[in-house]
């Protein structure tokens, strides 16, 4: 599914290559979601020609190092070339909470008695 997505996005990214758009299109084909915040964004104003990547990785698990790998190297292929990034990455997970409820019957008898 990934590698369907990277190959759908490929002239998208090539075609807009050192732009926000293309760096946010890249880290979404990899099946990650992304936060991009460039110097100027920021409050007090950063360090001109740098930028912020906040990612989300949606898996379950320990996330393999090549799949990081993988992630800093299209980063670093479609960024603009002047331009220097800091990385932030956070792991989404989910999952249930199971409560289990345990039943005990209890049988209530009526005891009639009658005077004789």
């Amino acid at each position: 599914m990934v590698k369907r997505a990277r190959i759908r996005q490929a002239y998208y990214i090539q075609r807009r290559k050192g732009s926000v758009a293309s760096v946010r299109a890249v880290v979404e084909a990899l099946g990650a979601s992304v936060a991009i915040r460039e110097w100027w964004q920021s409050t007090p104003k950063g360090t001109p020609h740098t930028f912020d990547v906040v990612i989300n990785i949606n898996m379950s698990g320990a996330v393999p190092a090549d799949y990081q790998a993988t992630i800093l190297r299209e980063i670093e292929r479609t960024k603009p070339l002047r331009s220097h990034f800091t990385l932030t990455q956070g792991l989404q997970a989910t999952g249930d909470i199971g409560i289990k409820a345990v039943a005990r019957p209890v049988i209530s008898a009526r005891i009639s008695a009658e005077a004789a």
